[in-house]
């Protein structure tokens, strides 16, 4: 009886355009809570937090395509894009736990970044849904790194 009621409800809402689009504005809502979810399983750090990681021997595995990554990047960085540039946007790298696992033991200590924080946030959650434990995600990415006044590299 209540799946008739759901099923109904469900049929009532999508068989108008106002209804179709609360729908529509629903599964926004949902994914945006899921993305912004402190419970996610990733750490995140300051730069300040990053760089006194990586003295501690941590890896520093950058997102970036290579084309941002040549331009400069944290030194000893390990350069494995999360997304690739495709026409006006990006595609997500779908290889790209496996070119992780290729540098990257599941059990080794690891920082993420990117440019500005979005795709290494994506790329952290990606590798802790895979089973990998110690990734800490650097907030504000490579950009916060330049603009602390962090040492960078361009080999």
């Amino acid at each position: 009886m209540a799946c008739q009621l759901v099923s109904r409800a469900s049929a009532l809402c999508f068989s108008s355009r106002f209804g179709y689009f609360l729908w529509i504005i629903l599964a926004i809502s949902i994914l945006i809570r899921l993305l912004s979810s402190p419970h996610s399983g990733v750490n995140n750090v300051s730069v300040e937090e990053a760089a006194q990681l990586l003295k501690k021997g941590y890896k520093y595995l950058d997102v970036r395509t290579f084309e941002e990554f040549v331009d400069g990047h944290v030194e000893g960085a390990i350069n494995i894009p999360f997304m690739f540039r495709k026409g006006q946007g990006m595609t997500k790298n779908v290889h790209f736990i496996e070119e992780v696992s290729k540098y990257i033991n599941k059990e080794d200590k690891v920082v993420v970044g990117c440019e500005v924080g979005m795709r290494s946030r994506m790329a952290s959650r990606s590798l802790v849904a895979e089973g990998f434990t110690e990734v800490k995600c650097m907030g504000g990415g490579f950009q916060a790194w330049i603009d602390r006044g962090q040492k960078i590299s361009t080999d």
